[in-house]
């Protein structure tokens, strides 16, 4: 049966961008008396006592704004040096390479690599990101409970399911570490993890061979603060390389004398192995290789960008790795491109109270992109490492704001402003699009005509935004949960807007009549789904062409999106007019599931075809079963899924669905889905990996 089709819009009111690009503002974002804080040009600093001299001079400036640090320096002599084991330039030896090889366990007969297949819905087309399910050949690759488990495909030549191996990847299951990505490259298996114990970010290589079984090559910690994020992830794969991204948030150091840098160490591979004797390793960097910050930043982070040149599987280096950092503000976001990785970073809200005032008036008040947040966006290519930046306004609300084309960086931003994203408030929302050339190592400002103003978007949890190739789609945010409103609570409804990314002055909005939880880009045209009330999940398809508008919708009774994550939606095209939607839902009212904003118990996967001429037809559910754990499987580390645990899975022709400790495969008869075969993650193995 075909789904309903409710009307879910208003009439689309097209409109012009009448508050075009204004006069510029000045950078000036901290009293004068503070400038020599910050950098003329994008240089680093001339030797470890200069960045100690640096973080000093900052942490008084914090002190005298009333600005609290956590750490504190057990010295005033400027000229200490920072640490025994970092030499200072002017030591010998102090000019070596900052690229070091990190290798793995000699693989006695070298095995022919199984190449990765992409199966994660990625915001970059080729740039794969860190994931809870990847394949390597014809096999998936399941992260879980810290282990990994890997599923045949095509046991014994034909299509089937079969557990293969599984394997632990923590050492030692009571220090406190998460592990939360994996990514595939040429036969390797990369897994991040973050330790709070040690303070650093776990990378662990495995390799598997042709027979999906696993061997453990390498493991190394990255010195950093957590790199979580609500929406985003930490690791790339652009061709063969892998991309990190970690942060050291200077007033969180506990001792200033002896910030940590990013610096690899190895780890025991044996797991019966003491945790405790990690080598020091050596150090990616210096402090003398840190660039300064090209604005005042009270409150600083380090941001680092790691590169990894991963080898094939059956060489005996597992990497080649170098860090490239800078400082800059304690709120940030990063975007990765095929050729470059973004960071942009901005001050915290702590650090400007005059803007950050609770004044109606002041939120009430249209206001334009001069009055933005001040911002720095540097940029590292992903080939050399070398970095350019320029100083921008505004901040993204997620890396899903910002986009590139070949000569230009996209951006939605909006003030920054917390005390205003209210139900009646204005949250400055303005358009960049940035010329690349103006990435260099001048300290810059961004060409005036780079930002449009745009109309507001009344919410009080900000906005999604989404990029096809030519059109960004913005939706309000009324709400920070994706799950349906209370029966009482009042529903407004988001409004959409939309513009050509080389024409934003050509805008258009769209009145929805439910809350907008997930916005996706399907090609040319995006995806939303919602709640107007708590009968079940609303659908819409919408085309930005010729001003955005509704041109398909449907309805899924009594399910609820149950994973807020992108990674979480996926579609494959069954043919030139068909796509295949999936997304984990559960029943409504299903209590007997654990739900919380950050973790969701095992989810059923609905299907929905989406048909040009047709619309939506819902095919049904691969349902999972929370029950189905079997009665000898112990989780001991990693057991909440941050990252989320169900996925809809295309690949090879067919149809699967992760949910939590189970793959299920269906298929499509008639246009409905049903189940096939499916296979307990936890079941016994007859062959582990495990040491």
């Amino acid at each position: 049966m075909s789904l309903p089709k409710p009307s879910l819009c208003l009439p689309v009111l097209t409109v012009l961008a009448a508050c075009a690009s204004a006069p510029a503002a000045d950078h000036a974002n901290a009293p004068t008396a503070y400038g020599h804080l910050a950098s003329t040009q994008l240089e680093q600093f001339g030797s470890n006592r200069e960045f100690q001299a640096w973080l000093r001079a900052t942490y008084e400036a914090a002190e005298t704004e009333d600005l609290d640090w956590d750490g504190s320096f057990t010295a005033v002599d400027t000229s200490k040096q920072t640490s025994p084991d970092i030499c200072d330039e002017d030591e010998e030896g102090c000019d070596e390479a900052d690229t070091i090889v990190v290798t793995g366990s000699r693989i006695a007969s070298p095995v022919a690599a199984l190449s990765a297949v992409q199966i994660t819905n990625s915001q970059v087309g080729q740039v794969d990101e860190g994931d809870v399910i990847k394949q390597l050949g014809d096999y998936l690759i399941i992260l879980h409970d810290g282990r990994l488990t890997s599923a045949s495909l095509r046991p014994d030549g034909q299509a089937g399911l079969a557990l293969i191996d599984r394997i632990d990847i923590y050492t030692d299951p009571d220090r406190q570490i998460w592990y939360d990505e994996i990514l595939v490259v040429d036969g390797r298996i990369l897994v991040t993890a973050y330790s709070y114990q040690d303070d650093a970010t776990e990378f662990t290589v495995f390799s598997m061979n042709a027979d999906g079984q696993f061997t453990r090559d390498a493991r190394f910690l990255l010195t950093s603060d957590d790199y979580w994020s609500s929406n985003n992830y930490a690791t790339r794969i652009i061709g063969n390389q892998l991309v990190m991204y970690t942060p050291t948030y200077l007033d969180y150091v506990d001792d200033l004398d002896a910030v940590p840098l990013p610096n690899m160490r190895r780890a025991p591979l044996d797991s019966r192995t003491p945790f405790t004797t990690v080598d020091d390793g050596p150090g990616l960097l210096d402090y003398q290789d840190i660039y300064r910050p090209l604005q005042v930043e009270l409150i600083p982070a380090i941001h680092a960008v790691t590169r990894c040149d991963i080898e094939p599987a059956g060489t005996d280096d597992a990497a080649t790795c170098s860090t490239t950092a800078f400082v800059g503000g304690n709120a940030r976001e990063f975007y990765v491109s095929p050729n470059h990785v973004y960071v942009w970073s901005a001050p915290m809200w702590q650090e400007d109270r005059a803007r950050y005032d609770s004044s109606s008036e002041r939120c009430a008040v249209q206001r334009g992109w001069q009055q933005a947040v001040e911002s720095v966006v540097h940029r590292v290519e992903v080939s050399s490492g070398e970095i350019s930046a320029v100083r921008v306004r505004g901040f993204p609300n997620d890396q899903y704001a910002i986009s590139h084309s070949d000569n230009r960086l996209h951006a939605v931003l909006s003030h920054f402003d917390w005390q205003c994203t209210t139900p009646t408030g204005n949250n400055g929302l303005f358009y960049m699009s940035l010329p690349l050339s103006y990435f260099s190592a001048r300290n810059i400002d961004s060409p005036l005509d780079a930002f449009t103003n745009l109309p507001n978007l009344p919410g009080p949890y900000g906005t999604h935004v989404r990029f096809s190739a030519d059109h960004a789609v913005i939706a309000s945010r009324e709400t920070w949960r994706n799950r349906p409103p209370a029966a009482r609570e009042d529903n407004r409804g988001s409004l959409a807007m939309s513009f050509p990314v080389d024409a934003p002055a050509q805008l258009s909005l769209a009145r929805l009549e439910f809350s907008v939880a997930r916005l996706e880009t399907l090609g040319e045209t995006f995806f939303a789904t919602g709640y107007s009330d708590t009968r079940g999940l609303r659908l819409v398809q919408l085309d930005p062409r010729d001003g955005v508008r509704v041109i398909h919708t449907g309805f899924l009774k009594d399910r609820i999106e149950s994973e807020g994550r992108s990674h979480a939606f996926n579609l494959t095209r069954l043919d030139d007019e068909t796509l295949l939607l999936g997304l984990p839902t559960i029943g409504r009212g299903d209590e007997t599931r654990p739900r919380w904003w950050w973790y969701q118990d095992n989810s059923d996967v609905s299907f929905m075809q989406l048909n040009s001429d047709n619309g939506f037809f819902y095919a049904g559910n691969l349902s999972s079963d929370p029950e189905n754990v079997h009665p000898d499987y112990d989780c001991d580390v990693s057991c909440i899924d941050w990252y989320g645990n169900s996925r809809p899975v295309f690949t090879l022709g067919r149809i699967f669905a992760l949910s939590g400790t189970e793959i299920i495969e269906g298929e499509l008869l008639d246009g409905h889905i049903r189940e096939l075969r499916r296979i307990n993650l936890t079941a016994p193995i007859a062959r582990l990996s495990n040491p």
